[in-house]
């Protein structure tokens, strides 16, 4: 497998085998193994996959300013497969290494560690004569980089999420602390701070008002499997569905909700996400008998909230599934994005009642998969779409945190017929992504191919980046 790292290859002879003209963008990977499944490994991945496709592109085109680019993805472990494979199907384009002895600086699996990147780009930048840039990738209790005066324009520090700067509960003081103090920092000494949303970048810049240089933004991108399954309210169509996804995802057999509504939640069980407060909305929505009861569908769970469930609702475990018939929760394992995407096609609505969101991946996946979608009010995923983009009945902003007009507002959307023109032209399509795009008339995409694109030109635009590495022309 050429180039790929190994513990008898050393960076100095991936340097080396490459032309001394190249420029490296250096990758840190560390934050994306198969294991976190977190919002950040997930951004590193589909990011740093896109960028190579976009390189890869523009080589082809021969676009003089890229000639001469290569990728460095950099770890300290064994590399991750999907991180041999990009370098397996590109090797003349992309090479990554791995130093096993900063495991010493590892007390723990993702803990935050500021030493490694900087002895790490260190060296890199010694080895390459100095062309080379540090792509960092962190959030609020991932590391940030550290280093001296002399590297600053050499890194571009991504900060991926800013809850710690909102003022919400569940949000323990030391991440508070360690994610202010840190970022403060890079604010003030690093040029180069990315982000992921506008939301995003306004926190940061209210962090250190005296900063001059602007903070930009990379969005997040959404996979295209989204939307890939063709939306429907038709009962008849999707109870059948419903029973094949849910023995063939999740080994179970027949199954009594399948006629019900399917409310899903999708993220991590952190206090600011607010689940508290649908748990106690679907009682209040199950009250009236005389209504199709719904279920709530849970994706991304933690082990305390599986025992509260065992606790509070008399939860059962049924193939790797925990199940509460007496309040109507149904709690998944983890499903991939093919499976996710699947689920949103034969779901009635998506809730979303977190109090802080740098970007806010779930609502964005699932209106793109042409499911109604609500969320709290104040966070940064008001900015997907602007109020009149699209339907209220289907992207709505709940102004509240009482479960009492989160109850009020799920019925609605429960009850609502779907039978307006834009649920008409959805249910036709057959890709609800391009139908709701179509809709919304906006321009971006939300594609990983548009936030690799934008980082490139970021790259290229920006003085001192590359240089030192020849261009063709």
């Amino acid at each position: 497998m050429s180039q790929l790292s190994s513990p008898e290859k050393s960076i100095d002879k991936i340097v080396q085998k490459n032309s001394s003209t190249d420029f490296w963008i250096v990758f840190d990977v560390r934050l994306a193994d198969h294991e976190a499944r977190s919002g950040i490994a997930r951004f590193i991945t589909a990011l740093t996959k896109a960028s190579c496709q976009e390189l890869r592109k523009r080589q082809e085109l021969k676009d003089p300013l890229v000639q001469h680019i290569r990728m460095l993805l950099v770890s300290h472990k064994s590399p991750e497969r999907w991180v041999e494979d990009l370098v397996y199907e590109n090797p003349h384009l992309v090479s990554s290494w791995h130093d096993q002895r900063s495991r010493i600086f590892f007390k723990k699996r993702n803990g935050p560690v500021w030493l490694w990147p900087s002895l790490t780009f260190r060296k890199i930048m010694r080895l390459t004569n100095q062309n080379a840039i540090w792509l960092s990738f962190a959030n609020f209790d991932r590391p940030l980089f550290v280093c001296g005066k002399s590297k600053h324009q050499k890194v571009i520090q991504f900060i991926h999420d800013i809850i710690p700067a909102m003022n919400f509960p569940g949000i323990g003081m030391f991440y508070k602390f360690q994610f202010r103090f840190f970022v403060s920092r890079n604010l003030r000494k690093l040029p180069n701070i990315l982000t992921v949303s506008n939301f995003s970048a306004r926190a940061l810049e209210q962090m250190v008002p005296q900063r001059s240089l602007p903070i930009s933004v990379i969005p997040d991108g959404i996979d295209e499997v989204f939307g890939k399954f063709q939306k429907s309210f038709d009962k008849n169509y999707l109870i059948p569905k419903r029973k094949d996804y849910l023995k063939r995802v999740l080994g179970l057999e027949e199954q009594q909700w399948t006629e019900n509504h399917w409310i899903i939640g999708v993220g991590r069980s952190q206090r600011y996400k607010n689940w508290q407060t649908i748990y106690q909305v679907l009682e209040q929505v199950n009250i009236d008998k005389a209504r199709k009861q719904a279920w709530f569908l849970r994706i991304g769970a933690e082990q305390q909230e599986c025992d509260y469930l065992i606790q509070k609702h008399d939860a059962q475990w049924q193939n790797n599934v925990l199940i509460s018939y007496t309040s109507g929760v149904v709690i998944f394992p983890y499903i991939n994005d093919e499976e996710l995407s699947e689920l949103y096609s034969l779901g009635d609505l998506l809730v979303h009642p977190s109090f802080a969101e740098g970007f806010g991946m779930p609502p964005l996946e699932a209106a793109l998969s042409g499911l109604p979608v609500l969320f709290q009010k104040g966070t940064a995923i008001e900015e997907h779409f602007a109020p009149d983009q699209l339907p209220s009945q289907f992207w709505f902003a709940v102004d509240a945190d009482r479960s009492a007009i989160w109850t009020n507002q799920i019925r609605v959307f429960l009850d609502d017929p779907k039978s307006s023109l834009f649920y008409q032209e959805i249910s036709r399509a057959t890709s609800p992504r391009k139908a709701v795009l179509g809709y919304s008339k906006l321009q971006n995409d939300f594609t990983w191919h548009t936030s690799a694109s934008k980082l490139l030109d970021f790259v290229l635009s920006t003085e001192g980046f590359i240089s030192g590495a020849k261009q063709e022309g």
